[in-house]
């Protein structure tokens, strides 16, 4: 499966899933493919337990793909004027180098020395 395909099977789980869960009621106002300003993009945001979210989904736990999901929360942020909550999900079945570069970044990310716009 091609690298391309692989993150576009990934995303269509993590919507069918976030559908799943605004359709039980746990999370709501469930919006895809959302722009903010010209500059900054979301692939999902909906509310829950009365925060606003933005959810990221990438198949790579790299610090350069992580890096446009940390502009892209901080841009959210600072356009809206509030608190978004600011997520980032990866597929189950990363491999060994990719768990690698997971724990790394969350390890940073968890740093008081690191600014993050992640939770």
């Amino acid at each position: 499966m091609s690298v391309s395909l692989h993150g576009s099977k990934f995303k269509e789980l993590v919507c069918s899933t976030l559908k799943n869960l605004e359709h039980s009621g746990t999370i709501y106002n469930l919006k895809e493919n959302v722009r903010i300003g010209n500059q900054f993009f979301a692939p999902f945001v909906f509310g829950v337990n009365g925060l606003e979210c933005a959810l990221f989904c990438t198949t790579s736990a790299r610090a350069d793909r992580l890096k446009t999901h940390q502009w892209d929360s901080w841009g959210i942020n600072s356009i809206l004027g509030k608190k978004v909550k600011c997520f980032v999900v990866l597929p189950n079945n990363l491999s060994e180098k990719e768990l690698f570069f997971a724990e790394k970044e969350i390890k940073r990310i968890k740093s008081p020395d690191y600014i993050s716009m992640i939770d």
